[in-house]
């Protein structure tokens, strides 16, 4: 689109069509909020960080073959994972205490989460360097393609991954704030107060429940899909 810029919204350009298809992916099968609180209230609390925590080990374990490997990229992609190591260990262990200590509170900073997904892309781009350093050395393969994937990963290493790694502070910010504002809020005229609501929303959780919602879901939708189709 931006490439393109006001032509972008013509269909003929075939832009557009790009837009829409990317978009769909924090929409689909619910937004990015459900997302994120579906990795914190399930994923994460089911085993108390373990596979986290699982993946922080295998970064760790490919951080001193990245320093072995010859040239600054591969030393910058190294410092990279291992700040991404340090700061998704961190996560890991302060979301599942803060959510079995209070669910709610550890869902109002489950949005900066989100972003723990990509640390196993970084994870992949680390070893497709690592693979494409050692093939050019031996001159194995096609320089251009092989220089492209160790550049990839130092960008994404210098580029991408240090906002990524920005968002444990909001994370425990958010969480911290919703706390406060439990403590201190009720609703007026009423019994019910914000601590009611939260553990109300936190109760919705429960595995069973969801599942059946989402069976429920599916019904529907299937049933308006063969109406649709009358």
């Amino acid at each position: 689109m931006q490439i393109h810029g006001g032509m972008g919204f013509i269909e003929e350009t075939g832009a557009a069509q790009h837009l829409r298809d990317a978009r769909i992916l924090p929409i689909y099968e619910g937004t990015n909020g459900i997302q994120a609180r579906d990795l914190v209230g399930r994923k994460v609390t089911k085993d108390g960080g373990e596979t986290m925590l699982g993946l922080v080990a295998e970064m760790r374990a490919l951080v001193p073959e990245l320093k072995k490997a010859q040239g600054d990229d591969l030393a910058a992609i190294a410092a990279g994972v291992a700040a991404a190591a340090d700061a998704l260990e961190d996560a890991a262990r302060w979301m599942a205490q803060a959510a079995k200590a209070d669910l709610v509170n550890a869902l109002a900073g489950s949005v900066p989460s989100c972003g723990w997904p990509a640390r196993r892309w970084r994870l992949l781009l680390a070893r497709s360097a690592l693979v494409a350093q050692g093939k050019l050395a031996t001159r194995d393969g096609d320089p251009a393609f092989l220089e492209a994937k160790v550049i990839t990963a130092r960008f994404f290493a210098e580029v991408i991954l240090p906002p990524a790694l920005a968002q444990l502070g909001p994370l425990k910010a958010a969480a911290a704030r919703c706390s406060l504002s439990r403590r201190s809020s009720s609703e007026p005229g009423s019994d019910r107060t914000a601590d009611d609501e939260a553990r109300a929303f936190a109760d919705s959780f429960d595995l069973a429940h969801l599942d059946r919602l989402s069976s429920t879901i599916r019904s529907r939708a299937t049933t308006r899909c063969a109406a649709s189709r009358h």
